[in-house]
């Protein structure tokens, strides 16, 4: 293994040189930006069978799926790994690989879940801007100065200095759900990238569900758990069964609609415009601007309703 694979972030020296210049601070805070839905391309493949109609989102995210694991010759989902090498609570990230053969490699936003993070290894981050991740409050273990890494596109693993950790158990978010934001010392590397987030922003949780049949497995919201698989909830796997095990919670959860993974805050902090504003106050805190820093929102109004 050779000093170039990881990023030069390692050395506090360069942290500090590559922190992003101190910006005017804005009189009033922005807000997420958002897209449709519709400007994604859902739906790879008409022709498969399944039970959903076809303007529904479970038909495009099952298509989406089953089109892409097709696609993989001898696919397992009981031993799909975003990374190669990897071990569960092992830090020694310098022998990860990205794994071509996972159902979500090369998938824009595949890069903002983090591969491990020193003393809190189990617990996922999910990175939203250039500078912020979300993890889960009750499980904690991330604190100012900590390290977390994140791969990008080109296989560099990166350690992403942490600078300030918040985190609320519902007592001030007004709807009861947790929140952990994490602030970087300096914004990530071009070559990872921030997940885009589902939207309307409020209420996501129940939103979601509202569009998708019962249960949720079925309609293939999928998760990276703490053993690193990446597959639906239920789904066994050598360590266990993914969200069946103490130390799941704050894993990364997302759907996979056409190319792309957008974060839905299953079994971590839900995407929310409480979260968007912590977001905002974090960043003014720095000094800098808010504009740079907000979430990217796709908006799945365009699919009906499920009919509960």
């Amino acid at each position: 293994m050779t000093a170039s694979f990881f990023s030069t972030s390692l050395c506090a020296l360069c942290v500090l040189s590559r922190l992003t210049p101190i910006l005017a601070v804005e009189s009033a805070a922005a807000s997420a930006q958002t897209v449709p839905s519709s400007s994604i391309n859902a739906q790879p493949s008409t022709a498969l069978s399944t039970a959903f109609p076809t303007n529904t989102l479970a038909y495009a995210l099952e298509t989406n799926y089953v089109a892409r694991t097709n696609a993989i010759p001898g696919y397992n989902p009981a031993t799909d790994q975003p990374w190669t090498g990897y071990a569960w609570g092992s830090t020694n990230v310098g022998r990860y690989r990205l794994n071509t053969n996972s159902v979500i490699y090369g998938r824009r936003g595949a890069t903002s879940i983090s591969v491990a993070q020193f003393n809190a290894t189990a617990n996922r981050l999910c990175l939203v801007t250039p500078r912020h991740a979300v993890g889960l409050a009750h499980y904690g273990g991330v604190t100012n100065g900590h390290l977390v890494w994140f791969m990008g596109t080109n296989g560099l693993v990166h350690g992403m200095v942490t600078s300030n950790v918040w985190t609320d158990f519902g007592s001030t978010s007004g709807n009861g759900e947790q929140l952990e934001v994490v602030t970087f010392t300096r914004d990530v590397p071009a070559d990872v990238q921030p997940a885009r987030v589902i939207g309307p922003l409020t209420n996501t949780w129940q939103f979601i569900h509202s569009f998708l049949p019962s249960p949720p497995a079925a309609s293939r919201q999928l998760v990276v758990c703490q053993h690193g698989y990446v597959g639906v909830c239920g789904q066994p796997h050598p360590g266990g069964v993914i969200c069946g095990q103490g130390g799941d919670s704050g894993s990364t959860g997302f759907i996979m609609l056409g190319d792309e993974l957008l974060y839905t805050g299953a079994f971590s902090s839900k995407p929310s415009p409480f979260m968007q504003q912590k977001i905002n106050d974090l960043t003014l805190g720095l000094g800098l601007r808010t504009n740079d820093y907000q979430m990217q929102v796709v908006m799945l109004t365009n699919y009906p309703k499920w009919p509960h």
